[in-house]
């Protein structure tokens, strides 16, 4: 066949180099021996190739077979097995076409312009023909052609798309996501594709491997960009899809909060995390002043805020009402009375002078409830100075006794506290005690005032070990009843119609073994009946005992006594800065009771307006000597 074209049954020649591209040089001559498989047959005897140098150049042998009948275009196999020096190095394989001229398209067109091959050596071509005119387009074409021998061969062009395709990306995209999502929806351009013989195909693939109409995650997401001719040549292009997250987190603060300072004018407060959500992250909210903090008295506003990766930042606010109370508030049936029995009397004030015990004395009176049990009571006297004398009064049952104050404690001005013991002194549950105490001063001031009766709450308010030597009575509402925090009094009388007001307030603690607790520092307020008000101050020990309006200086004093108008009233309360328990009572005298129809001499108990949680007592344990 003409030019180099091997045809079915042709017998061929065909020179083949060999080159060694190894490192290391064959160690004795290479033999190429010529396979009769694949197509080939009668080929022809062993090539020596002689020794080949590691990275030298091809050495060339001829090998001659002849081509076995098969159809035009099928591929024969040349297989030429290698040996050196008797060690088999193995195969190499060519691969021919018979009878198949290939050719690629003109440049910048879609055919060729296709002479047919002449060996004027051989013969003369006098006649060619195919299955259609030049130029040829890309496809396999049939080509018949009589030589002047006269003779006729024939042969396959096959002619192949030359040029790949160009392709030219959109431009990258940067977009937003989507609203409440973490991914946008995003309709894609296809990218401009050209062939000099026509575009087959334009595909996309996603560096995520999502089809290209699924929603683009947050993130840069790689698009390749593929076309593909009828040859199948390919360009390749990228694209990149870059999603921002835009969105801010969703955050929701808690409602506003209300809480209560009893002792001091802060409280710790703990509130709701809000609750946060962003579509792309999980967000951890923070809040200033964070949960638990010391929030004062008033309104703080609690600044929340929300951040994602990206930036965004949502905010919210509440309130937090901190409003000030001293004391607990009053709930029913824990706190002391002084209208009912109970296993604790406290007598508020008692006094004596021995030397007139007539003018100023304190006639105390103590009665047993109970129809069936004795009572074992043990007396503390706490004078005003703290320290305390103690004694015993036993009665049986429906039992009542009066002494007087200067009999048992002479000369001293004080409170009485009176506690229900079993026979070894141990505190015990005996809510049937009652008293009261009649009170004279030589001032004139003057009053019965009841015991404040502290009930025992648990059966067994006190637990003494074996062996013990003291006990601890608290008066929290648990082991027993409680008393104020804050104390009040109404009906406070102006002193400009002759009113002499004496306050008695006592603090409910201490180790009685060694002296009560003192009052400190007392802080007050005195309404007038038009809601003004004005502020008091004063220090006290064991006892205060002092008549309004607490002042020193005269200007000081002449200002307070008009603060209550004459013929008009007031009321007043009173507490401490720490949580201490208190009661006590106050004593008027006006000399002008005979003269003066609205003139009253009075005394009673101070109104409990919250309780406190922080009454103790110490007392020792002492068998009753009675």
């Amino acid at each position: 066949m003409p030019d180099g074209l091997v045809e079915p049954g042709e017998a061929v020649t065909l020179s083949i180099g060999l080159q060694n591209t190894g490192t290391v040089n064959t160690s004795q001559s290479l033999i190429a021996t010529l396979q009769a498989s694949g197509g080939v047959t009668s080929p022809s005897g062993a090539q020596d190739y002689g020794r080949l140098t590691a990275g030298g150049p091809a050495t060339f042998r001829n090998f001659s077979f002849t081509a076995a009948s098969q159809s035009l275009g099928s591929n024969i196999t040349l297989t030429l097995q290698l040996s050196d020096g008797g060690t088999n190095r193995g195969t190499v394989t060519i691969n021919i076409a018979l009878g198949l001229l290939a050719l690629k398209t003109d440049p910048g067109g879609c055919t060729v312009g296709f002479n047919v091959p002449r060996s004027p050596t051989t013969c003369r071509l006098t006649h060619c023909a195919s299955t259609r005119r030049p130029p040829y387009p890309p496809g396999t074409y049939t080509i018949i052609c009589d030589t002047d021998a006269p003779s006729r061969f024939t042969f396959l062009l096959r002619v192949d798309d030359g040029e790949a395709p160009t392709i030219s990306c959109p431009a990258n995209l940067t977009r937003g996501t989507d609203a409440n999502r973490c991914n946008a929806t995003i309709t894609l351009t296809n990218p401009t594709a050209t062939d000099n013989c026509g575009v087959a195909s334009v595909t996309g693939e996603r560096s995520d491997e999502q089809t290209l109409t699924a929603p683009f995650p947050k993130g840069v997401t790689t698009i390749r960009w593929r076309a593909v001719d009828g040859g199948g040549r390919e360009a390749v292009c990228q694209q990149t899809v870059t999603v921002t997250d835009t969105q801010a987190p969703v955050l929701a603060c808690p409602s506003d909060i209300t809480a209560t300072a009893y002792s001091s004018n802060s409280v710790a407060v703990t509130y709701p995390v809000p609750t946060a959500s962003d579509a792309c992250q999980a967000v951890a909210p923070t809040c200033t002043p964070p949960s638990g903090s010391l929030f004062p008295v008033g309104v703080t506003n609690v600044n929340c805020s929300a951040s994602d990766a990206a930036g965004n930042a949502a905010t919210c606010s509440f309130k937090v009402t901190v409003n000030q109370e001293f004391g607990q508030p009053l709930p029913p049936g824990v706190a002391s009375s002084d209208s009912r029995a109970g296993s604790v009397l406290a007598f508020p004030l008692f006094t004596s002078n021995p030397t007139s015990p007539q003018s100023q004395n304190t006639r105390i009176s103590l009665t047993n409830t109970d129809a069936a049990r004795q009572a074992f009571v043990h007396l503390f006297f706490v004078a005003d100075t703290c320290s305390v004398a103690d004694g015993f009064v036993c009665l049986t049952a429906q039992q009542t006794m009066t002494f007087l104050a200067s009999d048992v404690d002479p000369g001293v001005t004080g409170y009485l506290l009176a506690v229900a013991v079993d026979a070894t002194g141990c505190p015990i549950n005996f809510n049937a005690l009652i008293g009261d105490a009649y009170v004279k001063f030589a001032s004139g001031h003057a009053g019965n005032l009841a015991a404040e009766a502290f009930s025992a709450v648990a059966v067994q308010p006190v637990v003494c070990a074996a062996g013990a030597t003291s006990a601890e009575l608290r008066f929290d509402g648990v082991s027993y009843s409680q008393t104020a925090r804050v104390i009040g009094l109404d009906n406070v009388p102006s002193r400009l119609d002759g009113n002499d007001t004496k306050l008695i307030i006592n603090r409910l603690g201490g180790d009685l073994r060694t002296g009560a607790s003192t009052l400190n520092t007392l802080l007050g307020l005195l309404y007038d009946d038009a809601e003004n008000v004005t502020t008091l101050s004063t220090t006290a020990g064991c006892q205060l005992q002092r008549s309004f309006p607490f002042c020193s200086a005269p200007q000081q004093c002449a200002t307070a006594n008009n603060f209550i108008p004459a013929g008009r009233s007031g009321w007043l309360t009173f507490y401490s800065l720490s949580d201490v328990a208190l009661f006590g009572a106050v004593l008027n005298y006006n000399p002008n009771t005979k003269a003066s129809s609205s003139a009253f001499n009075q005394g009673r108990n101070l109104h409990k307006l919250s309780l406190s949680g922080g009454g103790s007592l110490t007392i020792p344990i002492l068998p009753p000597q009675c």
